[in-house]
């Protein structure tokens, strides 16, 4: 899997890079970043870390539901997991098992008077993300 994208508009101009910092990973297990926003010139936007600030919490816990966009260490929007809707799912026993199994959306809150980055953006960084942080080996 490549460590670093480019995320373009229609007419194929960088919009935005994302860098998933390999380096810092392999020198330190406990490397709280994710990704790494950049703009098309390489100049950091944001990143992308586990909010969780001790070590031991990353190390003995299941990866964080909430992730945070940081710019100059101050937290800019998180990444959510949503609540999972209420659907047509079966009553009783089979209903609540397949309840149990349903996924989540994520979704970005944004601390500011605006969204931090454009939607497009958002579903690359996610789908980049998820991949990346995904430990269940499918």
């Amino acid at each position: 899997m490549p460590s670093k994208w480019a995320v373009t508009d229609p007419a194929e101009r960088t919009v935005l890079q994302l860098d998933a910092k390999v380096t810092g990973k392999l020198l330190n297990p406990f490397h709280r970043t994710s990704l790494v926003v950049l703009d098309p010139h390489g100049h950091e936007l944001y990143r992308l870390i586990d909010p969780r600030a001790r070590a031991a919490d990353r190390l003995l816990g299941a990866g964080p539901g909430d992730w945070a966009f940081v710019k100059g260490g101050i937290l800019a929007a998180r990444l959510v997991l949503l609540p999972r809707r209420e659907d047509d799912s079966p009553t009783g026993v089979v209903g609540r098992i397949a309840r149990m199994f349903s996924g989540s959306d994520r979704g970005l809150i944004s601390l500011g008077p605006k969204h931090i980055l454009a939607a497009p953006a958002i579903l690359a960084i996610v789908a980049i993300h998820d991949e990346l942080t995904n430990t269940s080996g499918a």
